[in-house]
């Protein structure tokens, strides 16, 4: 309502997967144009390893930066 518009695009942190996965649902269930784009830090970025590896990783370095991002 605020926007007067769908969005085009709405950018959501990775994180656990809650949060992406609740707005997702938001949107597919009210809109039909908005995309979703996710997101994490390139020092922390568990998502990225997972989908290359194809299974779930655990990050032997995070960037000290992106501490409290890291999944």
């Amino acid at each position: 309502q605020q926007l007067g518009s769908e969005p085009d695009l709405v950018v959501v942190p990775v994180g656990g997967g809650g949060c992406i996965s609740g707005i997702t649902t938001y949107l597919a269930e009210r809109t039909t144009t908005s995309s979703v784009l996710g997101v994490e830090p390139a020092g922390a970025a568990a998502l990225v390893a997972a989908l290359a590896t194809g299974e779930p990783v655990t990050l032997e370095h995070v960037d000290q930066f992106v501490d409290g991002a890291a999944v």
